[in-house]
């Protein structure tokens, strides 16, 4: 499977955590391909690991399960996605008060009109 930055694993042990960055170590005499994840639920938590001990399996309760299981893409938003979003929500918020107003003032209507008959 291809690794791709905002991409969301579940560790076997149960921790969820998206891909920040592909990246090669060179701290060694070889280099290799790297993985730099963080932690979804903590984001101060960042690691690392090379891409084949992310990949492998893991001897866990007696038998081999892959070290990261994939659960899906994350989209991660760029700043005009997020402000046209927030734009969109405010635009059907005062919609629906709009809307709100409008009944509460034919239900006074129908309610004024239903005394005045009396």
């Amino acid at each position: 499977m291809e690794l791709k930055v905002g991409q969301i694993w579940k560790h076997y042990k149960g921790g969820m955590y998206r891909i920040v960055t592909l990246a090669v170590n060179n701290q060694s005499d070889e280099l290799y391909d790297a993985v730099v994840y963080q932690d979804t639920n903590d984001e101060s938590k960042i690691w690392t690991q090379s891409k084949d001990r992310f990949l492998s399996n893991e001897n866990y309760n007696s038998e081999a399960v892959p070290r990261f299981t994939f659960i899906g893409d994350n989209k991660i938003m760029s700043d005009s996605d997020l402000k046209s979003a927030r734009r969109k929500s405010i635009k059907i918020g005062f919609i629906t008060i709009g809307v709100i107003v409008l009944l509460v003032l034919i239900y006074g209507l129908l309610v004024a009109t239903h005394w005045s008959d009396m």
